[in-house]
């Protein structure tokens, strides 16, 4: 288990404010902490280690009560590993503001970090989801003439997750695995979420797919494969295709389940023989709760 803790200094910058913002202009040092950030390896993901699942991108913004930006940061663990989770520095004047925190990890060195839209919106581009994916949206009203503490309680992940284990080893002309999670629906190019409740303005289809060629395994036999995704409700039914390839992505074998359960904070994993020409060849389900630690500091 990895904890992350980010310790935000909001110190530095001066703006004109509006007469409809009602903001003094009194400047205050504000110091924001980003707590409840469990990064750990769930039990059932054997192949993950810390650092492959923990967060890699976080972006904060600062909101007046009529959703005008006032302040904003990132950090990027892949550009300024050193510096990921120092603090960054700002001021802003006494009033009421929304904090809008997304933290994140990445299925990549190159994908961005989320990018804050409004107080309503953050979007994730065309990147894959990652797990853990956390965002929350919290008011804090900064008074006096002296540095304030804000802290932000990020909660739980709002991600869901599906993940196949085989119990049965692949024919040596497999050499992918594909996981698709509302073939159905299109590939999303922005994919935006409300930060408060973590659900995506819209369905799309999750794709991911893992070449066995790069990946420390010889048979997929009692190996698990993981995609994340954000939902449209907090509990959700979708299909899911499981596809095997070839080197060319010819699909060798496929498989679809309908109606799997799906919920925000939760890791469905589908056991079962996919290959065997014997037995059921089916699928069973089991959804495991992710506890996530909140610190009540």
């Amino acid at each position: 288990m990895k904890r992350i803790l980010l310790l935000i200094a909001l110190v530095a910058t001066l703006f004109s404010c509006s007469k409809d913002q009602q903001l003094s202009s009194q400047m205050v040092d504000v110091k924001v902490a980003l707590t409840g950030i469990d990064i750990q390896v769930t039990p059932e993901d054997t192949r993950s280690t810390a650092s492959e699942a923990g967060v890699k991108r976080i972006a904060l913004s600062v909101y007046d009560l009529n959703g005008n930006l006032i302040q904003s940061a990132t950090q990027n663990k892949d550009v300024d590993a050193a510096n990921f989770g120092t603090p960054m520095t700002f001021r802003i004047p006494v009033g009421a503001y929304k904090f809008v925190a997304v933290a994140h990890t990445v299925a990549a060195t190159t994908d961005p970090v989320a990018t804050i839209n409004s107080v309503t919106e953050f979007s994730l581009g065309s990147s894959l989801v990652g797990n853990p994916t956390f965002s929350t949206v919290q008011e804090g009203t900064i008074s006096g003439n002296t540095t304030q503490t804000v802290t932000i309680d990020m909660g739980t992940r709002k991600n869901a997750t599906f993940k196949a284990k085989f119990t049965d080893d692949n024919p040596s002309d497999v050499t992918k695995i594909q996981l698709i999670v509302s073939h159905a629906s299109t590939a999303y190019s922005d994919l935006k979420v409300n930060p408060s409740t973590g659900l995506a303005a819209a369905q799309w289809k999750y794709e991911k797919t893992f070449d066995l060629s790069t990946l420390p395994i010889t048979t997929v036999k009692n190996n698990s494969f993981s995609v994340p995704l954000m939902l449209t409700a907090a509990s959700q039914t979708l299909d899911v295709t499981v596809n095997a390839l070839s080197a060319t992505d010819e699909v060798l074998y496929t498989r679809t389940l309908t109606d799997v359960p799906l919920q925000q904070g939760h890791l469905t994993q589908a056991t079962g023989t996919f290959f065997s020409p014997i037995g059921t060849n089916t699928f069973s389900f089991d959804i495991t709760e992710i506890t996530d630690n909140i610190s009540l500091d």
